[in-house]
């Protein structure tokens, strides 16, 4: 019998040296033992294993199961799946800037850079400019050399001409709301013109702000917002100051209230606090002052004639304030598209500034359309650019049909009138740049 089975195991064995099985089997002992191989004999009471460490024999009474190779599920080759290519993303194309209008003579660049030098070495060191004009009409040109200043892409942070912002922005802060102090020279009694240091003053400060959002100048700008607001005739319009009739007899006026309203508007879209009764009190105070023709007369009171500047004003204030929609708005494109370049064409129609008139003429157009504003360019640039004086400075432009009203309010008034309506369209300012204005960061 030994003989036999020992017969038996040496066959196995050979057959294990002579073939190689293409099976594996794993077999689970009692115990817990794993073992792996090939089975390649088999006896009444045992298994011949063939395993990675030589040939085992194992009793069948050890054996809790054996798990054949051929019982296991055949795993399937994976296939070399290609991955779809992935669609190439189209980076969405961020909304370019209107470029600034085509129509600009070439010397402009040039004639810019020189008048914003010019404008930064003459800076007094309160951060103002010289002027023979009361403290409110310094302030008035303080803002506008200041806002000049901005619209080259300088901030009072950064750039270029960031400390000669600064200082200007510190110097407007400090005597916006010089409230009861008169505005003209020598101290004409009654004309307290504390609105223009407020109305243009705040639009300096919200171009600031824009850039720099500090808490003092927040604060500042809240007062001034106010102050505007506080100054409100019952009319709805604004004089150049509160308390009542100046001493030419009238209170209100359009020109004053726009640029009230524009300011205003500046509030509104930096989530300031205003009085919604005020202001629909206030558009329908400039609604009152327009006749039939679609121009904006001098005030309620005393209308007289159609004036393109005052109704370029308005365009530009109805325009901050979000409400072109309203039905007077297309009254006032109208008029404004037929008389864009016919604003020297009868005497008054600039009244009192030629220069304010030219502003709120640029402002009008850059607010209705880039076509009108084009034809602003054509009309206008050329006549601005040749009042620069070789230092960079600006000669004031006199009324053909009035003479020069700007004169006595000195050459940094003209210059910083001139040095921005050249870059309202470079794409630097927040608010009043219209259709060409930055975008909020």
């Amino acid at each position: 019998m030994f003989k036999t089975l020992l017969a038996f195991v040496i066959i196995c064995v050979f057959s294990v040296l002579a073939f190689h099985l293409v099976f594996a089997d794993t077999i689970h002992l009692k115990d817990g033992t794993k073992i792996e191989g090939e089975i390649v004999c088999e006896t009444k009471d045992t298994y011949v294993v063939k395993t990675k460490d030589g040939v085992k024999q194992i009793d069948k009474d050890k054996i809790a199961k054996i798990e054949k190779d051929e019982e296991k599920p055949e795993k399937k080759p994976k296939k070399d799946k290609k991955k779809p290519a992935k669609k190439k993303q189209t980076p969405k194309k961020k909304k370019s800037r209107l470029k600034g209008s085509s129509k600009k003579p070439k010397k402009t660049r040039e004639c810019v850079r020189k008048t914003l030098e010019f404008l930064a070495k003459s800076q007094q060191g309160d951060g103002s400019w010289k002027s023979s004009y009361a403290l409110p009409g310094k302030v008035v040109i303080a803002a506008v050399c200041g806002t000049a200043l901005m619209a080259s892409g300088s901030t009072p942070t950064n750039g270029r001409y960031s400390k000669n912002i600064q200082r200007a922005l510190n110097y407007v802060m400090a005597n916006f709301d010089s409230s009861g102090k008169a505005g003209m020279p020598g101290g004409m009694p009654g004309l307290n013109q504390v609105n223009w240091s407020l109305a243009i003053g705040g639009l300096f400060l919200a171009e600031a702000y824009a850039t720099a959002r500090s808490g003092p100048l927040k604060e500042k700008l809240k007062t001034c917002y106010q102050s505007i607001q506080d100054n409100q005739e019952p009319s709805g319009g604004w004089g150049h100051g509160p308390g009542g009739p100046c001493a030419l007899g009238y209170t209100e006026m359009a020109v004053m209230s726009n640029w009230c309203l524009g300011t205003l508007g500046a509030a509104r879209q930096q989530k300031f606090k205003v009085d919604k009764a005020k202001l629909e009190k206030a558009i329908q105070f400039i609604v009152d002052c327009t006749n039939a023709d679609g121009g904006v007369s001098y005030s309620v009171a005393n209308k007289g004639w159609s004036c393109p500047a005052r109704a370029a004003g308005a365009i530009y204030a109805f325009s901050m304030l979000k409400v072109k929609s309203h039905p007077h708005f297309k009254r006032l494109a109208n008029f404004f598209d037929k008389k864009l370049e016919k604003l020297f064409e009868r005497a008054g129609q600039a009244h009192g500034s030629p220069g304010m008139g030219i502003l709120q003429c640029a402002l009008g157009s850059i607010h209705l359309s880039k076509a009108h504003w084009d034809r602003y360019v054509e009309a206008f640039f050329p006549m601005i650019l040749d009042a620069q004086n070789p230092d960079g400075s600006f000669k004031s432009i006199p009324h053909p049909k009035e003479g020069d009203g700007d004169k006595m309010l000195g050459t940094f008034y003209s210059t910083g009138i001139c040095a921005l309506i050249l870059q309202l369209d470079e794409g630097k300012l927040r608010y009043i740049s219209g259709m060409y204005a930055r975008s909020k960061k």
